[in-house]
C-alpha cells in the first residue's frame, strides 16, 4: 500500500466524525464494529461473532460468525494484543 493510502487509513480509524459509516477507497471497504461477542462450541472450537453496519441500499446491522479453533483463537488474541501495545503516532486528518 502507497505511503499516502496509509495515511488515508490512519485518518480515516481517527477521524471521529467516521462513526457509523463505511468506507471505500480502491477496493477497501472499512465497515463500523457495532459490537462482537464469543462462545464455546465444543472442548476444540469457539465461535467470535462480528457485527457491523453496511450502507445503503442494504443499510442496517449485518453479523459474521466464525468458528474457530482454539489454535487460531490464541493466534488472533496474540495479534490483536500487539497491535494494540504497539506506539502510534499521531497524525493530522487530511481532507
Amino acid at each position: 500500500m502507497p505511503k499516502d493510502d496509509k495515511d488515508w487509513l490512519a485518518n480515516v480509524l481517527n477521524d471521529p466524525s467516521r462513526e457509523g459509516k463505511t468506507l471505500t477507497r480502491e477496493g477497501v471497504e472499512l465497515y463500523p464494529l457495532v459490537g462482537y461477542s464469543t462462545a464455546t462450541l465444543s472442548a476444540t472450537g469457539a465461535l467470535l461473532r462480528i457485527e457491523f453496519l453496511v450502507p445503503p441500499p442494504h443499510a442496517g446491522t449485518r453479523v459474521l460468525n466464525l468458528g474457530l479453533t482454539r489454535q487460531q483463537c490464541t493466534e488472533i488474541a496474540e495479534a490483536l494484543k500487539r497491535l494494540a501495545v504497539l506506539p502510534h503516532k499521531a497524525s493530522e486528518a487530511k481532507n
